[in-house]
């Protein structure tokens, strides 16, 4: 059994996916959300299958997906799958996937004359995501065939990938409603469209965080002081072990907006209600992986926007 799915992306204008075994295209990779419109044949085929979580080597992963699963998840009948039992259902697009991925982005710089590749890099993007099934084969499979994904904090404090697991409720949550916005209000366009899309939808409940307390995890401040975060952050604020915070995820406490910041090949500043894993925030920034100032001046000004 894996702790998750490997997926590739090749070129610099065309990506390709692979994962362990799956190989998704794209020209737009955004924080969580949706990647595929409801207006798309993926999303419209979506509501149609039954889905399959694809069990990870980690328990608390497991167990936390199927608790939101069951709690949230309304959009799809579903069960639990194997790894090695996936290639027996993945062309049938009667079925989709809940899973952890990890893609794979290449990008390389070629002579314009010969084609010829001149230097190659390699960074990865880590999500908890949806696909569909349908193709031939897992190697056939392009990137908007995810229909919503949510990042992982992998250059922060989810590596493995499976640290992630005491929100898995939280992130299933989110999943399904991203989805359900982009079928309720017919959110169209492309992956990077949707995100901004969605992120307006998000921050018009962002007011309501100042009724709670902020919960921010000590371990998440590599790159900023509490000092600093206090003086940009002028609602109430509290700094808490890597403990308190996962208990607020899993006890649902009533008392907490949770501040998750998710570092992947791009950085994410989720705030999320501890009580019902609602998101009252969203913000990110595809060239600057470090937390700032600006990040916090930006979270206060969505809330004092209404």
């Amino acid at each position: 059994m894996v702790d998750s799915y490997s997926l590739k992306i090749n070129g610099m204008t065309k990506k390709s996916i692979v994962v362990l075994f799956l190989v998704l295209f794209s020209s737009q990779l955004f924080a969580q959300l949706s990647a595929s419109a409801s207006n798309k044949e993926d999303m419209q085929t979506f509501f149609k299958t039954k889905t399959y979580f694809v069990l990870t080597a980690n328990k608390k992963l497991n167990e936390e997906t199927m608790a939101g699963l069951k709690q949230y998840w309304k959009h799809t009948p579903y069960d639990t799958i194997s790894e090695g039992n996936i290639g027996d259902k993945i062309s049938n697009n009667a079925y989709s996937f809940l899973m952890v991925i990890k893609i794979e982005d290449i990008m390389e710089k070629r002579d314009v004359q010969t084609q010829r590749v001149i230097s190659k890099t390699v960074d990865y993007y880590h999500y908890f995501g949806v696909i569909n099934g349908g193709k031939k084969a897992i190697e056939h499979f392009v990137y908007t065939d995810m229909v919503a994904y949510c990042p992982i904090n992998y250059l922060m404090d989810e590596k493995p990938m499976f640290m992630c697991g005491y929100r898995a409720q939280s992130m299933v949550y989110n999943l399904h409603t991203a989805i359900q916005l982009v079928k309720e209000k017919k959110l169209e366009g492309n992956s990077y469209k949707l995100a901004k899309q969605l992120q307006e939808i998000y921050n018009e409940n962002s007011s309501a965080i100042k009724a709670k307390t902020l919960l921010v995890n000590k371990e998440h401040l590599k790159d900023l002081t509490e000092e600093d975060f206090k003086a940009a952050y002028t609602f109430k604020v509290e700094f808490c072990s890597k403990e308190k915070f996962e208990k607020a995820y899993v006890e649902k406490d009533k008392n907490y907006v949770i501040f998750q910041p998710t570092v992947t090949r791009s950085k994410s500043i989720w705030v999320i209600d501890a009580e019902t894993y609602k998101c009252l925030y969203f913000g990110t920034d595809l060239l600057r992986l470090k937390m700032d100032k600006g990040d916090i001046k930006d979270l206060v000004k969505a809330i004092a926007k209404k």
